[in-house]
């Protein structure tokens, strides 16, 4: 009992030396580094969106693959384009990516547009800040060996859930249903 007394106060004096010498940052956790330039405040998000197109650069190509690789670390995301030749990756990380367009599927038509991987010569660089939300549009054509050239100008797909559209068109045809011309009155009023 004695012993376990006399342990404590030994390290009670070498507790409090330490916090007087200011060694005591040594016993705790280490933070992660942060980026140059990077503050306390949360990182917007950013996404890369935009459509594939087909040689003439008029047609959007649909249920393609297209795949962004963090070149730093070689992780890959995909995504399929939807019927309008749409795609978007959300919430991207920092980094540099290659982006390309790829098919496997059944459909003999597309096998023949798209032969092979297509790649973008250019590389697309995030760069999260804490400012404001970033949407990278990048939108591309196939073209002429297995490269896919960057259109300058496309219309950019607008994914609008389906429960926006819904809730209006109650509403107007609530307001319309089972209403007259005359005035509506409430049982309060004369």
């Amino acid at each position: 009992m004695r012993n376990s007394n006399i342990f404590r106060l030994v390290a009670l004096l070498c507790v409090s030396i330490m916090l007087t010498s200011g060694t005591a940052s040594v016993w705790a956790a280490p933070q992660a580094p942060q980026p140059p330039g990077q503050t306390n405040k949360e990182l917007k998000t950013v996404a890369i969106a935009g459509r594939v197109y087909d040689y003439d650069k008029d047609t959007p190509i649909h249920n393609v693959k297209v795949r962004i690789v963090n070149v730093q670390n070689g992780v890959p995301r995909e995504e399929e384009t939807d019927k309008d030749g749409c795609y978007k990756f959300k919430d991207v990380d920092n980094g540099t990516y290659t982006l390309s367009v790829y098919y496997k599927g059944n459909d003999q038509a597309m096998a023949k547009k798209v032969l092979g991987e297509f790649l973008l010569p250019n590389k697309i660089t995030v760069v999260r800040s804490p400012e404001k939300d970033i949407l990278i549009k990048t939108c591309v054509s196939l073209a002429e060996k297995n490269t896919l050239l960057l259109l300058e100008d496309c219309d950019l797909c607008s994914k609008v859930p389906a429960w926006i559209w819904v809730i209006p068109a109650g509403v107007v045809a609530g307001g319309t249903i089972g209403r007259g011309n005359e005035e509506e009155t409430s049982p309060s009023r004369p």
